[in-house]
């Protein structure tokens, strides 16, 4: 839960609680970490998945449509450049939350 607390920037007691509705709902579950028995993963379902992708195709046209569609190439290949960088850089330490 920390890692991936971690990845999307969400306290683990928030994780927590929206993987917990997730396992409710059936998207999620919970599965031990064949190589660390101290360790539990989360791992989508097969309805989680396909939820996933639903979204994933929904999120993409939102964001073309509203912002990657509105700009002209040579500028959205100066954005690309520039956040290419951002998660290139090395950082020290994680931003506050």
């Amino acid at each position: 839960m920390r890692d991936l607390g971690d990845a999307v920037v969400i306290s683990k007691s928030g994780l927590t609680g929206v993987v917990d509705r997730m396992g409710t709902a059936g998207l999620v579950e919970r599965v031990p970490d064949p190589g660390d028995r101290r360790v539990t993963l989360v791992a989508l379902t097969a309805l989680g998945a396909e939820r996933y992708e639903a979204a994933r195709v929904d999120h993409r046209a939102a964001v073309a449509e509203r912002f990657l569609d509105r700009l002209d190439p040579a500028d959205l290949d100066a954005i690309e450049r520039s956040l290419g960088a951002l998660m290139d850089a090395p950082c020290a330490e994680p931003p506050p939350r």
